[in-house]
């Protein structure tokens, strides 16, 4: 089965990629959603200005961040492991560290496919050797499209940290607002499922 056909997707934006500063993880009340091969899920109450549910990941993964990076910098394959993705493509390289592209999730009929424009943004390490990699949504990058909702509000971090010279630790929060017709409680009932398949998908693709 093929990332588009998985359902249900609403939350599907609530997936990979990417910026609000890591003090959520401490002030968030953090509720365990689910959990499994070495991957866990939690949700949050967002803040008054959103009806949705903030999602953390945590995982311990095989991998290197080199390998990591190399993954996320090539955004066409986002449709291999990104839930729901149907498709994804480069819109502008600033450089290797710093590019927007293009993303369509599939959402099952009759609601519409969402789509948007993400900055990401691959920052240096810090003097604690934490890699943080940002997204945030760029609503108004790109036309919009007929036949599909865009997404307004997306933003997220990841900060990967190197604990053995084959493992890596990935703590990731994201916020979105997927707009249109969903409503909130069906979204939130489902937060769980896209981030941990995501990344259950991202473990399999680092032991590549």
């Amino acid at each position: 089965m093929t990332s588009s056909s998985k359902f249900p997707v609403f939350i599907v934006l609530a997936i990979l990629q990417y910026c609000f500063p890591f003090p959520l993880q401490s002030q968030n009340q953090w509720e365990e959603k689910k959990s499994g091969h070495g991957i866990t899920v939690y949700e949050s109450d967002s803040d008054a200005s959103s009806k949705y549910k903030t999602v953390r990941v945590h995982a311990v993964l095989i991998g290197t961040k080199e390998k990591l990076v190399k993954l996320l910098q090539a955004v066409e394959r986002n449709t291999e492991w990104v839930y729901a993705t149907k498709r994804s493509s480069l819109v502008e390289k600033i450089s290797d560290s710093n590019l927007i592209y293009y993303s369509e999730t599939a959402l099952p009929w009759p609601m519409k496919n969402r789509d948007q424009a993400i900055h990401l943004i691959i920052h240096p390490e810090t003097t604690d050797s934490i890699l943080n990699i940002s997204t945030i949504g760029e609503p108004d990058r790109l036309p919009a499209k007929n036949g599909l909702v865009r997404v307004l509000k997306f933003s997220g971090l990841w900060k990967v940290r190197t604990i053995s010279p084959t493992q890596i630790d990935i703590d990731y929060i994201l916020n979105v607002d997927p707009s249109g017709s969903v409503p909130s409680w069906i979204v939130n009932m489902f937060v769980s499922k896209g981030p941990f398949e995501t990344f259950t998908s991202l473990a399999d693709k680092l032991k590549e």
